[in-house]
């Protein structure tokens, strides 16, 4: 039993050390008028950073600006 709990462990000590290679590099909020989207639109964005040589999968992670909507934007499957 303790065994399994080991293993357990480890797997979930992986997970979070892979999580901690993820970082937000830049933000633009207020975007007024800085940098245009395909559109002509300047919408806020975020722009993140992979330090691993690993894939992060984002699916089920969302973004707001409402604590009342906190899955406002989804990050697609990707």
């Amino acid at each position: 039993m303790k065994g399994i709990v080991f293993i357990i462990c480890c797997f979930i000590a992986i997970n979070y050390a892979n999580a901690q290679d993820l970082f937000i590099n830049e933000f633009m909020s207020s975007n007024e008028n800085t940098i245009l989207d395909e559109d002509g639109d300047s919408g806020d964005w975020i722009e993140l950073y992979n330090a691993s040589d690993n894939t992060v999968n984002l699916a089920g992670y969302g973004l707001s600006d409402k604590e009342e909507n906190p899955f406002k934007w989804i990050f697609p499957e990707v």
